[in-house]
């Protein structure tokens, strides 16, 4: 131990700067200058990335033509014949009647009977993970009964039955 002690003295008198050097703070001026850099660079990446997608994702194949080694749709319905090409979906110019819209409204929404509950002498049902009890509304349809493993729902005068899995 005496000898590591004495060492540690000789060291201390010849004034190495090994042991006296500490670590100096960097200004915050090259911080900056540092983070900036940081951000430009990731800056200059992500637009790098985003021109090098847009690239890939053109076309590069023109009507009637097909690519070197690819096939193109283009090159495809110009060898087809009118019969053979599908034809463009078109969006209808006339607005549906009102009895095309009643006619999808009588089209029953789907329930879930999650469970049937009790307090005191009120029965209840949770139908779409929302409770509801006699007479109730639920997406159109109103609660009729509720009974210990059944629920009636009446939609627009037809009656739907939701039991319980038990």
């Amino acid at each position: 131990m005496s000898i590591i002690y004495d060492a540690l003295k000789k060291v201390e008198k010849s004034g190495s700067s090994v042991l006296k050097e500490t670590a100096k703070p960097v200004p915050a001026s090259k911080k900056v200058k540092k983070y900036l850099f940081y951000v430009l660079f990731l800056a200059i990446g992500l637009f790098s990335a985003n021109i090098g997608l847009s690239y890939l994702g053109r076309s590069t194949v023109k009507p009637g033509q097909a690519g070197k080694g690819k096939i193109a749709t283009a090159a495809i319905a110009a060898r087809q014949t009118p019969a053979q090409q599908a034809p463009l979906p078109q969006t209808p110019a006339v607005v549906p009647a009102p009895e095309q819209t009643a006619k999808k409204q009588d089209i029953a929404p789907v329930f879930s009977l999650n469970g049937i509950f009790y307090s005191g002498d009120e029965s209840y049902a949770l139908i779409n993970n929302q409770i509801v009890k006699h007479d109730d509304k639920i997406s159109g349809a109103v609660v009729k009964e509720i009974s210990a493993n059944k629920v009636m729902l009446d939609f627009n005068g037809s009656a739907i039955s939701l039991t319980t899995g038990g």
